[in-house]
């Protein structure tokens, strides 16, 4: 069962701030700090991430609705605020 599932297609501008992003996400450095990594063969690769959704805002976080869902302009807001 495929309870959650992300394809990454990154805009050209995500490969040009790669190393911004790697620094800042430590989810995308597993993901991406490798990019010429040998292929595992005859094994299917997979990465497990027990991550919190919406985490570092008190409205969001551990709160299903705001997992696929995007906010309000004003929740957006809001968020930004408390994460800054």
């Amino acid at each position: 069962m495929i309870i959650d599932f992300h394809t990454h297609i990154f805009p050209p501008w995500i490969k040009e701030k790669r190393d911004e992003y790697l620094k800042r996400d430590s989810c995308f450095s597993l993901l991406y700090s490798q990019p010429k990594a040998e292929k595992i063969k005859n094994k299917p690769p997979v990465i497990i991430a027990r991550t919190i959704k919406g985490k570092g805002v008190s409205f969001m976080e551990n709160k299903v609705k705001f997992h696929g869902k995007a906010p309000t302009p004003e929740e957006a807001e809001r968020a930004l605020k408390e994460l800054e």
